[in-house]
């Protein structure tokens, strides 16, 4: 991420999207990736602040996340979606 931006793909659904971006939003903390400037330049603004869903629904992929690396996450991300809306 560094403040770039990362295109996790197409979805379905709204919710296939959302989880995306909340997925990301998990591995970038467990990689210490946060924004340092959130919504209006919020000095110290955590991306798990802006999760669609709460935080307790990917407890379970913590650890597999932590393995992965962004281009796997990135992947994954419409993976998961397709299989999901199906």
């Amino acid at each position: 991420m560094n403040g770039t931006s990362v295109h996790l793909g197409i979805f379905v659904t709204e919710e296939g999207a959302a989880r995306a971006y909340d997925r990301m939003a998990v591995w970038c903390k467990l990689n210490g990736l946060e924004d340092k400037k959130g919504p209006g330049g919020k000095v110290g603004h955590s991306l798990i602040e802006d999760l669609n869903f709460d935080y307790v629904e990917y407890e379970g992929e913590v650890e597999e996340l932590g393995c992965m690396t962004q281009a796997e996450v990135v992947a994954g991300a419409s993976t998961r979606a397709h299989f999901s809306s199906t």
